[in-house]
């Protein structure tokens, strides 16, 4: 399994990098950076929407069957 873990992880590792010499990647980015940052606060909210928008589905459904109970 070890094995398979590294074979794995070095295919990644290759596509990876074929990727970034395709994008013309030339600076990776770092946790210091205005961009990372940016988008960490992008991921964030979209995780608090997505939360939101799945205890909505919640509370229509939960109404729906209060609705047919009565």
């Amino acid at each position: 399994a070890q094995q398979h873990t590294l074979e794995d992880y070095n295919r990644h590792l290759k596509l990876a990098q074929v990727l970034e010499c395709q994008l013309e990647v030339k600076k990776h980015w770092v946790p210091e950076d205005v961009q990372w940052q940016k988008v960490g606060i992008l991921v964030a909210n979209w995780k608090y929407q997505r939360a939101l928008d799945h205890l909505e589905g919640l509370i229509v459904a939960c109404i729906f069957e209060l609705t047919k109970m009565n």
